[in-house]
Formats: structure tokens, sequence, C-alpha cells
């Protein structure tokens, strides 16, 4: 294509128009979208047990299962632990974006003796996400 018609099909892309001159398609490449991929998790810091939490719960470790619509930790072992060692989780879209089902993590935050949705109460209020 030379530079007329190049310059044509970029005064018709650039006026907005919705239908190309007769060669414009030619060398168009067509649109990728990309999503951002969820940025991975910080560290854990300090000795946290694989399964556990604080007295005060202001941390629970443990692993994640995830359903359709619902996030769980599992914190602990069901016959000594409170909720039977596992509790859900309640996180930002962005948080929650970068949990995957299995993950071992850190979670701080705070009880909330209210249910979220139909995953159950109480539920964890998740301020931070770590990678145990």
């Amino acid at each position: 294509m030379g530079n007329s018609a190049a310059s044509a099909c970029l005064v018709v892309i650039a006026l907005g128009a919705f239908t190309l001159l007769p060669g414009c398609a030619r060398n168009a490449s067509p649109a990728v979208l990309t999503t951002p991929s969820p940025k991975p998790l910080p560290l854990a810091t300090g000795t946290f047990p694989t399964y556990g939490h604080a007295a005060d719960f202001s941390w629970l470790a443990g692993r994640l299962q995830r359903n359709f619509s619902c996030t769980y930790l599992v914190f602990g072992p069901s016959a000594r632990t409170p909720w039977a060692g596992r509790i859900p989780v309640v996180a930002s879209p962005l948080q929650d974006d970068s949990l995957s089902d299995g993950d071992t993590v850190v979670l701080r935050g705070r009880l909330e003796p209210l249910s979220y949705g139909t995953c159950g109460a109480p539920s964890y209020v998740v301020t931070r996400i770590e990678e145990h």
C-alpha cells in the first residue's frame, strides 16, 4: 500500500468511520485484549505454622478451598479448632483474583460475626494476604 493509501486509511480511522477504504484492512492486525495477570502474593514474614491462628484471630494460616461462589480457609484440624477448622474468607475482588484452590497462605484481618452472602458465619475479613 502506498503512502497516500496508508494516509487515507489513517484519516478514515481517525475520523471514527465504521467502514474501511478498500485495501485498508490488508495489513491490519486485530486488536489483542489482554487482562493483567494477578500480582504475585507477598511472602509471609515471620514464623507461622502451616495451619493455625493467633489467639485474637489477627492472622490465620492454612490452605484455601474454593468453589464456585465461596472461598474458605482450612486453618486447623476439625476436632480441636473453632468452626471445625474452616472459615469463609471475605476478600476484595483484587485480592480474591490472586487466590487459587489449594494455596497455602497467611491471612491478616478480623473476624466478622455476620455472614457475607451464603458462605456462612462467622467470616474472616481479609486486609492482607501472604503466600506461606
